[in-house]
Order: C-alpha cells, then sequence, then structure tokens
C-alpha cells in the first residue's frame, strides 16, 4: 500500500510516540520509514544568539558571542544527527529499512 512512511521528530516527548507508531505501521504494512528532523534557530533548546543593548535602542553583537553561537549551533547540529542516527540503526536492527534526514528551515 505505502513505499515509506514520513516521521518528523523534534525533541519532544510526542515524538518518540509518533515513532513507535509510526515503527507499527511500518512493521504491519511492511514498508520504509524516513526519519525527518527539521532544525529551526526558532525551536524551544536551541541555541541563542544573545546581543548587548548599547544604547536601549540598538542591539549589537560582539564577535565572540557570534563565534560562540555558531559553535553552540554547530555542536546541536552534530548531537541531533547522531541521535536520528541512533534512531535509524535500532530500526534498521528490526528488519525495516529507514532512511534519515535533517534540515534548516523556518516555521512559516
Amino acid at each position: 500500500m505505502f513505499n515509506k512512511i514520513l516521521v518528523a521528530l523534534d525533541r519532544s516527548t510526542a515524538s518518540q510516540t509518533v515513532f513507535h507508531h509510526a515503527l507499527f505501521l511500518a512493521k504491519a504494512m511492511p514498508t520504509q520509514l524516513m526519519l525527518l528532523h527539521v532544525l529551526s534557530t526558532e525551536d524551544y533548546g536551541n541555541p541563542g544568539l544573545e546581543a548587548v543593548t548599547a544604547t536601549g535602542y540598538y542591539q549589537i553583537l560582539q564577535a565572540d558571542q557570534i563565534k560562540l553561537y555558531q559553535q553552540r549551533w554547530q555542536a546541536d547540529v552534530n548531537e541531533s544527527w547522531v541521535k536520528l542516527q541512533l534512531i535509524a540503526d535500532q530500526t534498521n536492527h528490526t528488519g525495516i529499512t529507514t532512511e534519515i534526514k535533517q534540515l534548516l528551515a523556518q516555521p512559516g
């Protein structure tokens, strides 16, 4: 019936429930899974970029703040990818072929 089930994952606990339901369906059909995690700078838990208000009107970003933000963001991207790979590996061991994708996008 279906060739592939798209499973959108995030950091929420509801994601785990969604994944388990998709895995159950994939085993019953049988079909493949595609696990998708969309990264957004606006997501809860992602590193923020803190600015200093110099005059009360304009925010100033210091070079070291930008560098720290970039390092935190990359660490977050890497951590999310490793988690996605771990889930895919566990799923593949159950006999369900699983693909993973991680994209950067903004809501809306």
